[in-house]
């Protein structure tokens, strides 16, 4: 005699359930649905039983709508991937010296280009002042909130609260000239320029004109740290005009369009490691536009918003980062729900 099974006590685990809805919603035949779910061990009956559940439900036409809009930005995405990765500007990135603020922000700004701009520090008492050595003769006794412990922790910068660690400059300053690598940095987070026993640093630079806003006066994010620092693959929710005054750094950048290509797992960041890329695990990443700019002393560089960009130091060195564009208007800000972020999909 055939055991007859009760399909509604017969109950698929919630992650199953999910893996229905979305492979239905994505495209994928009712027949393909269940011969996965047969091959995985699980009741047939109840399979069905779910999906007919779920198509019957008034979200699912929703569910596919959406679906559908998401795959055809998806496919935009892809087709301007493609094109851009023939062009000359996925080779390099553009330097502009002489500056020209009109250029700039018509151009690269609002055109959402990357750029080298060079002459903007001309008066700058930072450039060629600030070094290591004289910010630990200057401020060696005063404490400063540095990360550490980075080595340690492959998602450092999203568990930055457990690395927060407070040491004088000077001991800090000694311990980066006399090592290099990922351990410890003095990042923008940790807001050194916002303290008022630096408040005279803010008198060494100044904000270029028809660039930057001069009244905002914010501080800007403060990066000092070793050769070898490493910023992980990211993306940022704004446009940053990044300020390198001593030593230099390499910033790999990929262009918002491969989004899908790069494999966002969380928030704003990529687990692929531009400089060791694992094509096994990532594939995608084989054809991946990617452009590299050097800034030395003196350069600016505009990182778009949306820009995936990784920032090696090949020095001990000191940055600024600034937000305060000279434009009209909100200042220009990506904002995206979490639950958003990256680009999901249902495989068989």
């Amino acid at each position: 005699m055939v055991e007859q099974v009760d399909v509604q006590t017969t109950l698929l685990p919630r992650h199953i359930r999910l893996w229905i809805a979305q492979s239905l919603a994505a495209g994928y035949g009712v027949e393909a649905v269940c011969r996965k779910l047969v091959g995985l061990g699980y009741d047939e009956r109840a399979g069905r039983a779910e999906i007919a559940e779920v198509t019957a439900g008034p979200g699912f036409a929703a569910a596919v709508e959406m679906a559908k809009s998401r795959d055809k930005l998806a496919l935009l995405l892809d087709t301007m991937a493609h094109q851009f990765r023939r062009c000359r500007a996925a080779n390099s990135v553009p330097v502009m010296d002489p500056a020209d603020p009109e250029e700039f922000f018509d151009s690269y700004f609002y055109g959402n280009r990357p750029v080298i701009v060079r002459g903007l520090m001309a008066g700058w008492a930072a450039l060629g002042k600030w070094t290591p050595e004289w910010l630990r003769a200057t401020y060696g006794d005063v404490p400063v909130e540095v990360a550490t412990g980075r080595d340690a922790d492959l998602r450092f910068e999203d568990n930055f609260e457990r690395h927060r660690a407070v040491v004088s400059l000077g001991d800090f300053v000694s311990a980066i000239l006399e090592s290099s690598g990922n351990d410890r940095y003095l990042v923008s987070k940790n807001r050194m320029l916002d303290r008022p026993e630096f408040a005279d640093l803010m008198n060494d630079f100044d904000a270029p004109r028809g660039f930057l806003r001069a009244a905002a006066r914010a501080a800007p994010g403060l990066w000092l740290g070793p050769t070898g620092t490493t910023t992980p693959l990211h993306h940022d929710s704004s446009n940053i005009f990044f300020a390198q005054v001593f030593g230099s750094k390499r910033i790999r950048l990929v262009p918002p369009f491969e989004i899908g290509n790069i494999y966002n797992d969380r928030s704003c960041y990529s687990a692929v490691d531009l400089e060791s890329p694992d094509l096994t695990r990532f594939p995608l990443l084989a054809d991946v536009a990617v452009l590299d700019a050097m800034v030395g002393p003196g350069d600016f560089l505009l990182i778009p918003v949306g820009w995936w960009h990784t920032v090696q130091a090949l020095s001990a060195s000191i940055s600024l980062s600034f937000h305060n564009f000279a434009i009209d208007g909100e200042p220009v800000v990506w904002r995206w729900r979490e639950s958003g972020a990256g680009r999901r999909s249902s495989r068989l």
